[in-house]
């Protein structure tokens, strides 16, 4: 091939590196949605609701796990993300995850929009239940992204409730930062920062799994 070649393939790979996803759909610069703005606004009127709560949204009562967080505020849209778990098999964030797949709206991208959606693996031992054979134990709702790649994103904590925490896939084995800014929150069920118990992926930039694109979402809902 010669050595362009060679250097053309390095350049090309050292690219796909650094984008963190050679299958992305979409364009990483379309601005944020009216749709995908209320969706956000609803998440933030979640934040400080304790585990497991009830809300009325529109008229439709969801309780507050994980699936329920996420579904609430998307339904503040009139989107209803849980549609088509029927099709599906396995607790609520693996149905997330199938619909995410069936819709093309899944992406590895380390810098995802606001309004997309966050799913996680394996943030607790879910041992032999075949609910949980696919690792798919968590999800959440990004809500902003920083300058340093720092999301924030909102999620229902079992000790907690509803919460804005954070994760960086730039670092995401780093916890804290020199000063002291959290990098990536704790995800793993029961680690905490500076806990020697912790098990040895617990952060959530280390249980990421996938994100799910907001803008495909509300195409392939119906939205806006």
């Amino acid at each position: 091939m010669g050595r362009l070649g060679d250097f053309l393939l390095a350049a090309a790979a050292t690219a796909l590196l650094l984008s963190g996803c050679s299958t992305f759909p979409g364009n990483r610069s379309l601005p944020t949605s009216n749709q995908i703005e209320q969706v956000l606004e609803t998440g933030r009127g979640l934040v400080g609701r304790g585990p497991l709560s009830k809300v009325q949204v529109n008229g439709r009562t969801f309780t507050l796990d994980c699936i329920g967080t996420v579904s609430a505020a998307w339904w503040g849209a009139g989107v209803d993300l849980q549609r088509d778990f029927g099709r599906y098999r396995g607790d609520g964030v693996n149905r997330l995850y199938e619909s995410l797949n069936a819709w093309g709206a899944l992406h590895w991208f380390r810098t995802p929009r606001p309004g997309d959606l966050i799913i996680w693996d394996h943030t607790w031992d879910t041992g032999d239940d075949p609910n949980f054979a696919s690792g798919h134990t968590h999800a959440g709702l990004v809500m902003s992204v920083g300058a340093d790649g720092t999301i924030a994103y909102l999620h229902e904590s079992v000790t907690r409730g509803v919460v804005i925490a954070y994760i960086n896939l730039y670092d995401p084995g780093t916890g804290l930062a020199p000063d002291g800014r959290v990098l990536n929150s704790p995800m793993f069920l029961g680690a905490r920062f500076g806990n020697p118990a912790n098990p040895p992926l617990w952060t959530s930039g280390q249980l990421w799994s996938a994100f799910g694109d907001g803008s495909v979402v509300t195409r392939s809902l119906g939205g806006g």
